[in-house]
């Protein structure tokens, strides 16, 4: 799922694995939720998708080091997440 760090009361997109399939939560079908959120969505689990869950030592990590860094290369990233902080998403 999707998330900058904190924690999450609603999944708002996930990517599986099994079936290579991403799904965008139908509660963001919305006309008041912007176009680059949406995007932001996707983008980051298509990160998923290209860099897997990753491990940080023995323990699972699916928001490594690196995969924040690549998700804050997402155009409209700050935007996206002071859009999310202010809906409290």
């Amino acid at each position: 799922g999707v998330g900058g760090g904190g924690v999450r009361r609603m999944t708002l997109g996930s990517y599986s694995f099994n079936t290579n399939m991403i799904r965008v939560n139908p509660a963001l079908d919305k006309k008041d939720v912007p176009g680059y959120y949406i995007r932001f969505i996707v983008y980051h689990e298509m990160l998923h998708a290209c860099l897997g869950a990753g491990k940080s030592g023995a323990r699972r990590s699916i928001h490594p080091l690196r995969f924040r860094e690549m998700e804050r290369l997402f155009k409209d990233y700050r935007k996206a997440m002071d859009w999310e902080r202010a809906r409290g998403v």
